[in-house]
């Protein structure tokens, strides 16, 4: 297939078909699957010491490894880290006056500046046998299970939000579009 003389991938037969938020923290997909998607923060691994690193590499291991020994193929953990670029704008209060001079001087330097901001994402999306309802139950035992291991990196859970905006879905443009 030819798109203004760029040769591109038909992707349709290609993704799981996609279907209808459930909740507010989970979306309906093809053949009995439900799925759910955490974005973390992260930690600065390039000015941690491995005495911060390796416990908290031990604890994603820890996590996956004991959901996979749980669930077995009936989970499918999907892993993103996206780069995007940003432009730098932020100003900061203080109440000492040294210190929002000190503050405004020195953001001034990378005011309007582009960055790279990562931003971590993994999806669960579990193969139920039974109800929807029991499906969605033992996801959400996976998304409790996930969030509280995982809260040290500033975990939030995706979801539909009171303006009816459904975060999965803007997640997955962004991945197939790498556009918001």
């Amino acid at each position: 297939m030819s798109v203004n003389g760029l040769k591109t991938i038909p992707l349709a037969e290609r993704l799981p078909a996609y279907g209808y938020p459930i909740n507010r923290s989970m979306i309906s997909l093809d053949d009995a699957k439900i799925m759910t998607t955490l974005s973390l923060s992260g930690i600065p691994f390039e000015s941690e010491s491995n005495n911060t690193l390796m416990p908290a590499f031990e604890l994603i291991k820890n996590l996956l490894s004991s959901l996979a020994r749980k669930y077995g193929s009936q989970l499918a953990v999907w892993t993103h880290i996206i780069k995007r670029k940003e432009h730098f704008e932020a100003t900061y209060c203080f109440d000492s006056n040294f210190m929002q001079r000190f503050s405004d001087r020195y953001l001034q330097d990378f005011s309007g500046e582009e960055f790279f901001s990562i931003h971590y994402y993994i999806t669960f999306v579990f193969h139920y046998d039974g109800t929807l309802a029991e499906g969605e139950d033992e996801l959400s035992d996976i998304l409790k299970t996930a969030s509280g291991a995982l809260k040290r990196f500033s975990c939030k859970v995706l979801e539909v939000t009171n303006d009816h905006r459904c975060e999965h879905v803007e997640f997955l443009s962004y991945l197939l579009n790498y556009n918001d």
